[in-house]
Parts: C-alpha cells; structure tokens; sequence
C-alpha cells in the first residue's frame, strides 16, 4: 500500500515537471507571509508553508474556512458537523490540540479545549488569505503551536463596494451574507455580517450560525493602525459529537477584539497589540431533558505582544515579549486561572549573495507558576538557482493540558490534574521550485513526540481519562505539484501526504485517539474554464486512516461570472460516500446548494 501510493505521487511529479519544461520559466510573484517579527515570503521561508488567495477560496467548493482547509494537504479537517459547525484541525498526524490558530497573527486557541479553536468570529468574505505552515511554529508563536499554525488574515477591501450572497441547498439550507465597505482618505472601513442555518441531513443534526465582523485600518506613511472585531454564535444538535447515538445539542458564543499598530522609524518597525477572545459553551446531554446533565463553560484569554525588528548590513533582527492571561468559570472544571509569559528573539542573515538565508531564533515561556520552557530552532534555505530552492529546519516545541484535560468530570470522562506538557522535536528537509506556470514542494519531515497525552483506559469498566501515555515518531513526506494550462483545463495540482506513525504505548491501554491519524492522504484539485466566464472546480479526496475505514470524496463548484453577478453551484460529496471523521457522527452524503453573488462598487 505505501509503495502504491509513493509511486502515484513520483509518477504524477514527473509528468507535470515534463509538462512544465515545454513552458517558459517566469518567476511567480512572492507571496509575502503575515509573520508577526521578520518579514518572509514563500521562496525564502525554511519551511513548508501553504497560502490560500481570497481568489482561490471563492473558487473552491464549500461554504466554510473548515471546507477549504481540507483541500491542503497534511491538514486533517476532522468535522463533527457540517457548514462550519465544529471541527478539529490536526497538522502532520497531530491532536486537535497541538495546532495553533491565530487571526490576524493573534492567538485563537481556547483554554477550555481545542474543539472550539474554529469558531472563528469572522465572515467568509472578510478573509484575505489563510496562511499554513507544517511543522513546530514554537519557536515563532511559543507554547501550543506544537505541530503548526493556521493564520487567517483580514483585510479591508481597497474599493468601496456592497455585497449580497444568497444560498440555498438541500436539506432546508440557507444562507445570507452581506457588507459594505467604504474608504475616507487614509481610513478604510468593512462591516459584514452572515447567516447559515439548516433542518439537518439527519435527526438532531440541524444548526443555525450568525456571524458579524468589522475591520478599519489607518493607515499613513510610516504607521498603521487596525482595529478588528467579530462575534459568531453557533446552535445546533450535536447528535453522536461525544456520545454515540445520543440526542446531545450545544451552544456556543465567541467574541474577539483586537487593537494592532504599526510604526517605522529609519532601520526599525515596532508592532504592538491587544487582544481579548471570550468564548461561552453549554452543553446538553439529553436534548430534550437539559436539567439531567448540562456544561457550562465561561473562558477568557486575554494577551499584549510588543514586536520590534531591525534592519542592518547584517540582517533582520527581531524580538520582542508576549503576555497572556487565561482564565475559565464552568460548573464542571472549575474557576481556573493561569499566566502565560514569554520572549522570543531571532535574526535572519543571508550569504553567497544572498542566496543563502539562515534564521536561527528562540522563544521562552513561563506558564503555571515558576515552569519555564525554552524553544529553539533554526531554518535555512538556499537558491541553487532563482526557481530552485532546498531548504530545512529544526524546531522544538511543547503544547500544555487544557483545562478540560485537566479537570473535566462526566459519567464516561474523568480529567487527570497531574498531566504534564507535551513536548516535541521536529526535523525537515525539503525542495521547491517555482515558476510562472509550475510549482514544486515536496519534503520529508521527523516529528519525536514525548509526554503525548491521550484518552485511555486499561479495561472496558473503566472510564477514559488523559494519560501522558506515549512517546511517538511522527515520519512523513509532504510533496505538492501545482500546474497552470492555457484552454479548458486551466489549473491542477495533487497533493500528497504519507505519515507514519510509530507510538511507543504501555500494553493493555486502549487509546481513544492515537490510530485514528491520517496514514495517506491524496488530494487533486482541478479547474476548468468551459465557456467565456463559466468556470468549474472539482476536487478529490482520498483519506486512509490507520484503523478506520478509506473514504473518497469529490467536491464541485460551478460557476458563471457577470460584471456584477456570480451565480453558482456547489454539489459536496457527489459519489455519496459514507464516512466519519470524528466522534461518532456519520458526515452528510450528497449535498447540493445553490446560490447568487452580488457586488457593486460606489
């Protein structure tokens, strides 16, 4: 089986690298990374970075950050609900909580547990672009980020514009998203506003999700000043999320402001920011009984950050500090508080006429009291020529309990307050080459895992409980090819993921999580101008998981653009697979929607 798949993907590298060669070779543009010290783009990063473009996310299939997202390779969009609703992101054969996500480079991790670090308080047409980069981002972000972080980036639009979307699909679903925004010399404002609700594709399954986002930027010579704010309630039943079978429905509520400023002065640039994420989850286990077990949790993160960089003959220096409160009131875990604190410093210098970049850099946390945790790490990456590029990296990094590992007490779970921090060596190498019309990545990745915390139990009577249960060997290659044609077919690329997966776990444990990673993973994404301006994307997915069942998916969105008017449709699911992700929900088959995109500049 892995030799089958290794093979495919050598194949289909080779076959669009000799397609590509019958091409003239232009260098892309440089994709600039939204990274909170040193500046960097794609080509000069050490790392495997992927970036999805406000243009690629409208044409892709699926009405959520979650849908997109799954179309990256060595991401693990495990999704509980549809549309949305609640999903677990795991990177390169990590847990839902060892990934970071963060809003404008601001922290969006909740202290109660991972399976709310999506409910971003964003609409979708707010997002500029999503950032993803695989592998230990410690070093950069510190604690939590201990298998890579997902950035979603905001911006104001540039022109004064008014939209509506309208859909409409199977299964009582409809949607409404709308905003307008507006500039005044150097101030630009974006208020939007959505709505997404369905009866379900099976009992206990309907939702209903509101959000509401607004961004205004001042913006001068040498300063820049955002202000960001957003809120998104989700309701929906819950129907085989934690319980099999059950009738359990959830309400959650998250809020997030954010103050960030910008100024340079000569060689230097100083960023600070503020920022504040409440989030508020009751959970009914008998949807129609809520007095016979009910959770409510209240959390609170509050952070500052204050960034400065320095340019010189020798480089880029950046450092700075970062503070962050976390605080829960829940009827089940407790009134909890902890500060985390950290500083962290790096500097970037180039050789052989710069085609050398190295950046070796740290990140020191202090957390719970007087533990202190260090991470360092290094990158580097060289032009062999301007398209051609190897690079490599080391990092560590370390990601602690939350409060739900730590204390949570229900009649199937208990929490274990003595868990230790997960903590984490990472390795990779890799090539890339980028062109006008071609793009290559491809990289072998080590991931040594320590103190990895599971749900286990010993025997069938017991209840589960998190262990710091295993140390593991995470080993993988990550190869992506990306090709643009001239006629019908204007874009393909395949993406390819293996990871193995070797844990080093007491006998008579049974784990809850461990064997359920992605072993391969296959993902091609086509798209075709068929007529003038009516295009189409199709995208296939294959997932093979060590212990649960291979699925296949294929996705489509088609649509025809007017001056002002997008219409649309978008068909998930087509073959009507059935499959799970997570808990013990079974996904929805197939599932059509339909809708219209109207904008209007003034």
């Amino acid at each position: 089986m892995k030799i089958r798949y290794i093979t495919l993907s050598i194949a289909f590298l080779l076959a669009f690298f000799y397609a590509s060669a019958q091409n003239d070779s232009t260098e892309l543009p440089e994709v600039n990374i939204s990274n909170n010290r040193i500046e960097s783009t794609i080509n000069a990063s050490g790392r495997t970075i992927n970036v999805l473009s406000k243009k690629e996310l409208r044409a892709l299939s699926g009405q959520s950050p979650n849908d997109w997202l799954a179309t990256v390779s060595g991401i693990d969009i495990r999704q509980r609900g549809p549309v949305g609703v609640q999903a677990d992101i795991g990177i390169r054969g990590g847990s839902f909580d060892q990934s970071l996500v963060l809003l404008n480079g601001l922290k969006m991790n909740d202290p109660q547990t991972g399976h709310h670090m999506m409910n971003l308080p964003i609409t979708n047409e707010a997002i500029e672009q999503i950032e993803v980069v695989k592998g230990t981002a410690s070093r950069i972000y510190g604690i939590n980020a201990l298998t890579g972080s997902v950035n979603f980036v905001t911006k104001v639009p540039e022109q004064n514009i008014v939209y509506v979307n309208l859909l409409g699909g199977d299964f009582g679903l409809y949607g409404l998203q709308a905003g307008v925004a507006f500039h005044n010399k150097n101030i630009g404002q974006h208020i939007s506003v959505s709505r997404i609700a369905s009866n379900g594709y099976k009992p206990n399954t309907d939702f209903d999700i509101n959000n509401i986002f607004y961004q205004a930027t001042h913006t001068t010579a040498k300063s820049k000043l955002n202000l960001v704010g957003g809120y998104t309630s989700r309701n929906f039943g819950a129907s085989g999320f934690y319980v099999p079978n059950s009738t359990e429905y959830e309400m959650t509520k998250t809020a997030f402001g954010a103050i960030q400023y910008e100024r340079k002065l000569n060689n230097w640039k100083f960023k600070s920011q503020v920022y504040l994420r409440y989030n508020d989850d009751e959970y009914i286990y008998l949807r129609d009984k809520p007095d016979v077990f009910r959770n409510h949790h209240f959390s609170h993160a509050t952070g500052a950050e204050f960034h400065a960089t320095y340019t010189s003959s020798m480089g880029q220096t950046g450092f700075g500090i970062d503070l962050r409160n976390e605080k829960l009131a829940s009827n089940n875990l407790g009134n909890r508080n902890r500060n985390i604190g950290g500083v962290f410093a790096e500097h970037r210098f180039s050789l052989f006429q710069q085609r050398l970049n190295i950046t070796p850099g740290f990140y020191v946390n202090t957390y719970s009291g007087n533990n202190i945790a260090a991470f360092p790490g290094i990158d580097a990456n060289y032009a062999i020529y301007k398209q051609f590029h190897v690079f490599a990296s080391i990092d560590k990094g370390m990601r602690l309990p939350t409060y739900t590992d730590l204390y949570y007490k229900g009649p199937s779970n208990i929490g274990n307050a003595d868990l230790r921090a997960e903590e984490a060596l990472n390795t990779e190498f890799g090539i890339k080459f980028n062109s006008s019309t071609f793009n290559v990545t491809a990289s072998v990745f080590n991931r040594e895992s320590t103190n990895l915390i599971d749900w286990a139990k010993a025997n069938s009577t017991q209840t589960w409980q998190p262990l710091n249960l295993n140390n593991a060997l995470f080993r993988g290659l990550d190869a992506s090819v990306h090709k643009s044609f001239k006629g019908i077919v204007q874009q393909a690329s395949i993406q390819y993921t293996f990871i193995d997966a070797q844990f080093n776990q007491p006998e008579n444990y049974t784990s809850r999580y461990t064997l359920t990673n992605i072993k391969h993973q296959v993902i091609g994404t086509f798209r075709f101008n068929w007529y003038k301006s009516l295009y189409q994307t199709v995208t296939l997915r294959h997932i093979n998981r060590v212990t649960m069942t291979d699925y296949t998916l294929i996705d489509s969105k088609l649509y025809y653009e007017f001056k002002h008017v997008s219409l649309y449709t978008d068909v998930s699911n087509i073959l009507n697979t059935y499959y799970m992700e997570a808990g013990y929900v079974t996904m929805p088959g197939r599932w059509a929607k339909v809708g219209i995109d109207i904008r209007l500049k003034y």
